[in-house]
């Protein structure tokens, strides 16, 4: 990428890299996920807060990617989420990670 143009590695982290972040963000997302639950289960709430906080983290990530591809002629193309919806996965992980946050501590009502 440092050998190109501007305006080529732009439209090579638009069309090209931006997918492949998007994908790797998801999938990491999807494993926290799948791991908090796991030791949800096992009743180790703190760790499992910590592994759905790093899902929402990656699920930023990928949004971040889409901000940043979203420039030049692809200013707008990625405004429209509802394709890869992203703000709603960032709020139903943070949802997981708020409920998990709950179970840490029988005081937290208190």
């Amino acid at each position: 990428m440092k050998q190109l143009p501007e305006d080529e590695c732009r439209r090579l982290y638009s069309q090209l890299l931006v997918q492949i972040e998007l994908h790797l963000s998801g999938s990491r997302g999807l494993a926290d996920i799948c791991i908090a639950c796991g030791l949800f289960l096992e009743e180790d709430y703190p760790r499992a807060f910590i592994q759905a906080s790093h899902a929402v983290w990656s699920y930023q990530v990928g949004k971040e990617a889409l901000l940043l591809a979203g420039t030049g002629r692809g200013e707008h193309f990625y405004r429209a989420d509802w394709l890869t919806n992203l703000d709603n996965t960032i709020s139903h992980a943070d949802t997981v990670r708020r409920f998990l946050r709950k179970g840490d501590s029988p005081d937290m009502f208190l």
